[in-house]
């Protein structure tokens, strides 16, 4: 009997199972979700992936699956009454062995373009780099376009926040479904730009209606200083009020990440605010931001080149709503109807570009021996 998925045409069903790998992607390994968007930053197990299985017969992506509910009891799921549906979809094939997936690299391109690199399926201590661009103004997505999440060592050194449950915020009044430029949605901290690991110029929301893709992505076979992984992106037409030029490079070798920013002014004076929503703990070190998690501790610093390049000032901002610390830092990004964020910071730099100059700053987030 021919179901309803056999009658769709062969492109479109082609491009519907590889979604299987976004899912298998998307799965961190310190056992979180890529949490762009609304999604959670916890990952659940993915009952349809068994379906998959049985559609594509890679039994891979059920790997990442079954580590999330073994490591949390069978007691993390997506949609916990829909799991018989995986149990009848494993009962209909034959037994085979799930092993970890080869595949170190994801990429996918259309209204939200993403790039994953990840070392290893089988530790949580893996090295995993995801960055986005898209679109603010599609369904269900935050102004995060060019942002990146970073782990390893089993933390979460550049995480987004996820999304803030609707009800909570609708029920307090706030207008989350207009998407213009001056909606309240992108006042929300969550929502907007400033919780998110990417630029704000002069304390403004980027534009919304523009549309990032790559310029360019970086899959080596093996990762080294010189031929690193990571994506390019072209971020112009989303800061083109306020800056003429902006590229951003996102690089992982294997011991440390480097975001490179290709700045210039646009006809007045810029306020840069480079920031990343960070689970270590915090503090600033001299010049340059000390991050503890455990044992491991890494070093964020930042170096601006070019004809009189500003020097880059550390910061470390709230990421839960206290009107004493937001007075005292004079950004008004967080509100009494924002969740909090317990054990997050958002860590940076700020420097001022005057009009039309140029300027290259290189970030390093780097591995303290």
């Amino acid at each position: 009997m021919e179901s309803a998925f056999d009658v769709i045409p062969s492109k479109a069903k082609e491009s519907f199972l590889a979604s299987a790998d976004f899912i298998k992607f998307t799965s961190t390994p310190a056992g979180n979700c890529y949490s762009f968007s609304d999604a959670y930053r916890k990952a659940t197990g993915q009952y349809m992936q068994a379906w998959m299985v049985s559609r594509t017969g890679d039994p891979t992506l059920l790997y990442p699956e079954m580590r999330i509910m073994e490591d949390t009891g069978y007691s993390r799921l997506c949609e916990e009454r829909l799991f018989p549906m995986m149990l009848i979809s494993l009962a209909k094939m034959p037994s085979f062995r799930i092993g970890p997936p080869e595949e170190h690299y994801f990429q996918c391109s259309g209204t939200t373009p993403v790039f994953v690199y990840r070392s290893g399926w089988s530790s949580r201590e893996d090295d995993y780099l995801g960055v986005k661009g898209g679109l603010a103004m599609s369904s269900h997505s935050h102004l995060d376009q060019g942002s990146f999440l970073f782990e390893s060592d089993g933390v979460t050194w550049a995480t987004d926040l996820g999304m803030q449950d609707y009800n909570s915020l609708e029920s307090a009044g706030v207008d989350l479904w207009d998407m213009l430029q001056d909606s309240e949605r992108w006042t929300v901290f969550r929502i907007g730009p400033f919780s998110h690991n990417i630029l704000t110029v002069n304390g403004q929301a980027p534009k919304v209606n523009s549309i990032t893709h790559f310029l360019g992505t970086r899959m080596p076979e093996r990762l080294s200083p010189s031929d690193p992984a990571g994506a390019e992106l072209l971020l112009t037409p989303m800061y083109d009020d306020v800056l003429s030029y902006y590229r951003r490079e996102v690089l992982f070798d294997g011991d440390e990440l480097k975001v490179v920013e290709h700045l210039q002014a646009g006809d007045s004076t810029c306020v840069i605010r480079w920031a990343m929503c960070t689970e270590a703990e915090a503090s600033l070190a001299g010049g340059s931001i000390r991050l503890q998690a455990g044992d491991h501790q890494r070093t964020l610093s930042a170096l601006a080149e070019g004809p009189g390049a500003p020097g880059p000032a550390p910061h470390i901002w709230p990421t839960t709503y206290d009107p004493a610390a937001i007075e005292a830092d004079g950004m008004q990004y967080l509100h009494e109807t924002d969740a909090p964020n317990p054990g997050t910071a958002m860590v940076g730099y700020t420097f001022t570009l005057p009009p039309h100059r140029k300027v290259v700053l290189h970030v390093r987030l780097a591995r303290v021996p």
